[in-house]
């Protein structure tokens, strides 16, 4: 399976939690959930695999 839109049905080959998991960022000793950045990977990939 992978992440799909479903409006559009484009999908991503990513399960949700491989995306959930690039999102956590150990930035000078904190965790921060930084969910943008795996948005924007996602359109990339979307964008490159149309």
């Amino acid at each position: 399976m992978g992440i799909y839109c479903t409006r559009c049905g484009l999908r991503v080959s990513w399960k949700l939690r491989d995306a959930a998991r690039r999102a956590v960022k150990n930035i000078d000793g904190s965790l921060v959930f930084d969910w943008n950045s795996v948005i924007d990977e996602l359109y990339l990939e979307l964008a490159i695999n149309q």
